[in-house]
């Protein structure tokens, strides 16, 4: 679109703020991944087969609201560079703040980064981005996903 900021998501003109929702890619279960974008969804779908969601961008993944049926919400998180507004990496803090909220309602949650280097020029890196790089090989094991639902990021 011939726009200043095409990838920016609208709220409805009545809203305050966009929060909350999310890209509902498949039906969920009562565990369900989430992620910021699209692209990394369907990463994620195919390397695991965990029905996963996208929330657009840092601020709806920190403030996402899974449905009543899911009992666990794994975060797929980009790894983000350090900035000053977000000295611990925007895409890191979202998870965590995710998290530990999710945790005081009672939801079973656990985050998980990739392990690549940031490329010079890059703001970060995503799921997507391991993907492309290693296939299913570079997701973790449905048993890591396990050990990082038990305990908060």
């Amino acid at each position: 679109a011939p726009v200043d900021a095409p990838k920016k998501l609208m709220r409805h003109e009545t809203a305050k703020q966009l929060t909350g929702g999310a890209i509902r890619l498949v039906e969920p279960a009562s565990r369900l991944a989430v992620t910021e974008g699209i692209e990394t969804a369907l990463a994620v779908i195919e390397a695991t087969g965990l029905p996963t969601w996208a929330t657009g961008n840092a601020h709806l993944l920190e403030t996402f609201v899974p449905p009543l049926t899911v009992r666990q919400v794994l975060v797929f998180a980009d790894q983000d560079r350090p900035s000053r507004l977000h000295p611990s990496g925007h895409g890191q803090e979202a998870a965590r703040g995710l998290v530990t909220r999710l945790w005081a309602l009672g939801i079973r949650a656990g985050a998980i980064a990739p392990g690549l280097d940031i490329p010079d020029g890059k703001k970060g890196v995503d799921w997507l981005d391991v993907f492309n790089r290693s296939g299913k090989a570079g997701f973790p094991a449905l048993g890591s996903v396990e050990k990082a639902l038990t305990r908060a990021a």
